[in-house]
């Protein structure tokens, strides 16, 4: 039977439409791009930057767009070497090649075969796949279950609006605060716990009411274990405060019968949550009593107050950042990441969420407590960055566990909450603002942010010049003009285009991860050991290379320590240095080249989370601790260190390498 092509083409348009229209189009876009991410090893890491420490300015042939962001040293110096090292280690919980000892499962957050292993699905990629494309899965997963997260929490509320729903999603990953820090893991795990909540809550069958719990467990688990909990915190208590302002309006829909069970559900999966993360910290409570003992960051204690209001409020100037000449002279932080934000709509929304709620309490004596508690929660958190003495409230709420620059993060919460249930409040209201009270409204919010940006350019005339203050005054000006006009699909269009020309230039595209475990000097510290001692461990003097030993499965003194091991450092008899090295430290040696002079070991502080040791090359404490070769980028002279013999050059076209083998 011949089917008419005309007819066979409609039929897959109307197909096409069906699908677009769909829940289910915007998720499978998503993995589509997730995939081919995956399939093509490419991530966002910046370790790209070694190929600017060994080569220079020249071209780098895995580097797809933009650059390498050196201020991300923490990803591209310390985690990326510790999770390719987990590869070396055959994801053995303890990698004994990171002084006597490290736990890749506390804080690192490693592929390890621990159990916990399970509640970090962004790890399971290393079992099945190719090193490089289980690193890309690890990159990107955190962001897709983040777009998916806001995608679904925003038809929580706005149930029809599905291309809204992808908008917002989309802009809310372009957020700069997000891709600075690139953490999306506490966001997402909250969205999709406050998610499983609601469906628990509203689901009628019992097999689903537990599948619900089921999956509400499982998400509260991974939360718990991202182990960083100045991100958690404002989190948690943002997210909290909504969930109960959503039950709280949505109380009479749910008879109390049903609403018991459902709680009764809710608080068994809570139970088991937390017996899980308690089973957890237990079978790893040496670590973490170590951690808890550390000068830092264990006994870091946090103050109210001090933040800087236009810091905070300058949100729409983001995009400069991306300019590192400008972001230098940026003195309100110290880099771009401590600096970064959320475009923060939330300001110039607040007069008209409250009219709409006057509105409704005043016609239907309605409020809506989802708003509500999480506004409240929000004037918390407004309170702590800038009044001081709020140390017995930072102490009750857990803030005086979060730096002040990461509290933003539970604002950014705030400002995704404000918009998505502005829309809804503002559809459903019977308050209709004049087209001109709209666009006079719009001209103060253009005005206020011309104020934001003028005191800006005066102040810090290296970052913003006034033609880029007024410039940047007008889009959150036309974002609320036209979400007071109800186009919303425009609105958020315009702050999803904004926030991406904000950060575009932020993230990398890197291909795989070859300038790490395939380079030459990995290759001739793997050679090296080999034709000597496998056991013997490494120190070197180069922090950029201080992880590459153990990343090669190699054993080192060199390294970045998440907790220390005062057993080392306790040879170097030293007890009054103790506060010195216990703490999360970047351990590196400086080697003391003065053949006229022998030196007793010398320990500093560079920062806080370094540690440095100014030693003889051939101390014994080397001896003590079994150290057999010595990398280093200054070549030793005659009779500066009689016990090192040097078995291996590596040239690059900007700095050489030097390995010594140590004989003691």
């Amino acid at each position: 039977m011949n089917i008419p092509l005309r007819h066979t083409a409609k039929t897959m348009v109307d197909m096409a439409k069906q699908a677009s229209h769909s829940v289910a189009f915007f998720p499978a876009i998503l993995s589509l791009v997730l995939v081919t991410l995956v399939t093509l090893s490419i991530s966002g890491s910046s370790i790209g930057m070694y190929h600017q420490i060994f080569y220079g300015n020249t071209s780098d042939p895995n580097l797809i767009a933009n650059q390498p962001q050196s201020v991300r040293s923490d990803e591209w110096v310390v985690g990326i070497p510790k999770i390719l090292g987990q590869s070396n280690n055959e994801y053995q919980v303890v990698n004994k090649n990171v002084g006597l000892g490290e736990n890749q499962s506390v804080l690192i957050g490693g592929p390890t075969t621990d159990w916990s292993t399970f509640f970090r699905p962004d790890n399971f990629g290393f079992f099945i796949l190719p090193v490089d494309n289980a690193f890309a899965l690890k990159w990107w997963l955190s962001a897709y279950l983040l777009v998916l997260a806001v995608y679904f929490f925003v038809l929580v509320f706005l149930p029809k609006k599905r291309l809204l729903a992808s908008i917002i999603a989309v802009g809310f990953l372009f957020s700069p605060f997000l891709q600075w820090w690139s953490t999306y893991g506490s966001i997402a795990w909250v969205l999709l716990g406050f998610i499983a909540f609601t469906k628990l809550l509203h689901e009628r069958k019992m097999v689903f009411e537990v599948l619900w719990g089921i999956l509400f467990f499982y998400i509260a688990v991974c939360f718990a274990l991202t182990l960083y909990p100045p991100f958690q915190i404002p989190a948690a208590l943002m997210t909290m405060a909504l969930a109960i302002g959503y039950i709280i309006d949505h109380r009479r829909e749910i008879s109390r019968k049903n609403m018991i069970k459902k709680c009764t559900i809710l608080i068994a999966a809570g139970i088991a949550a937390v017996t899980i993360f308690l089973l957890f910290i237990a079978s790893h409570k040496s670590v973490t009593d170590i951690i808890q003992g550390t000068v830092y960051p264990g006994q870091r204690i946090v103050t109210s107050g001090g933040y800087n209001p236009a810091h905070l409020l300058a949100s729409q100037t983001s995009g400069l950042m991306q300019n590192s000449a400008h972001a230098a002279a940026y003195t309100f932080s110290p880099n771009q990441s401590e600096a970064s934000n959320f475009m923060l709509i939330l300001p110039y929304l607040l007069i008209p969420l409250a009219l709409i709620i006057w509105t409704g309490f005043k016609k239907k004596r309605h409020i809506a407590y989802s708003l509500l508690l999480p506004l409240l929660v929000g004037l918390l958190f407004t309170a702590w960055l800038f009044v001081p003495g709020l140390d017995f409230l930072g102490k009750v709420t857990l803030l005086s566990n979060v730096p002040l620059e990461r509290m933003i993060i539970g604002l950014g919460i705030l400002n995704l909450i404000c918009l998505v249930l502005f829309i809804k409040l503002y559809e459903n209201s019977s308050w209709r603002p004049k087209h001109t009270s709209i666009i006079i409204y719009s001209l103060l919010v253009v005005i206020a942010t011309l104020c934001i940006n003028f005191y800006i350019a005066i102040k810090l005339p290296g970052f913003m010049s006034f033609k880029w203050a007024v410039i940047l005054s007008l889009p959150f000006a036309l974002i609320t003009y036209f979400l007071l006009r109800k186009q919303y699909i425009v609105a958020t269009l315009i702050l999803c285009i904004f926030s991406f020309l904000s950060v575009c230039k932020v993230q990398p595209l890197y291909i795989g991860t070859s300038i790490l475990r395939n380079s030459d000097i990995s290759k001739a510290m793997v050679e090296t050991s080999r034709r000597y001692n496998p056991d013997q461990r490494w120190a070197g003097d180069y922090i950029y290379l201080e992880n590459f030993p153990a990343m090669n499965g190699l054993p080192s003194l060199s390294g970045t320590y998440v907790y220390p091991q005062l057993d080392i450092w306790s040879k170097l008899n030293q007890p009054d240095k103790i506060n010195m090295y216990n703490r999360y430290a970047h351990i590196n040696f400086t080697f003391d080249r003065n053949a006229a002079k022998e030196i007793k070991p010398i320990l500093t502080n560079p920062g806080n989370d370094q540690f440095n040791v100014t030693l003889e090359p051939c101390d014994l404490f080397f001896k003590t601790m079994d150290v057999g070769y010595l990398l280093t980028t200054a070549q030793f002279g005659v009779n500066e260190a009689n016990c090192l013999s040097l078995t291996k050059t590596v040239i690059y076209p900007t700095t050489t390498f030097y390995i010594y083998r140590v004989n003691l």
